[in-house]
């Protein structure tokens, strides 16, 4: 069974497949790939890189066996360190992963 790293380089291998490099503009854009839902609680919280990013990533951890509850504790404890130093709430913060973590993992 491959280790950990097998993993994280499966998921970054689908990001580029899913995303590109940057080489080639996407034709369907990245509004395809976003849930509306999670669209609208991120708005003003991540940009589209970053949302794409942040699903491919729960995913990924949910595929390595991470539960939903530790993936949101890490949320909180990242947008309380995100948010230090900008505009940016820690209750939007937090609303924003956690639509992003019922979309990989269900509500």
């Amino acid at each position: 069974m491959p280790g950990k790293q097998s993993w994280i380089a499966l998921g970054i291998s689908i990001v580029w497949a899913l995303g590109g490099c940057g080489a080639i503009d996407d034709p369907l854009g990245d509004e395809v790939l976003i849930p509306p839902e999670v669209r609208e609680v991120c708005e003003g919280v991540l940009d589209d890189a970053e949302i794409l990013s942040s699903l491919m990533a729960a995913r990924v951890d949910q595929f390595n066996g991470y539960t939903k509850s530790e993936e949101l504790q890490t949320a909180r404890q990242g947008c309380t360190v995100q948010v230090f130093g900008s505009d940016l709430g820690v209750e939007e913060c937090i609303a924003c992963k956690t639509a992003i973590l019922n979309e990989v993992y269900g509500p």
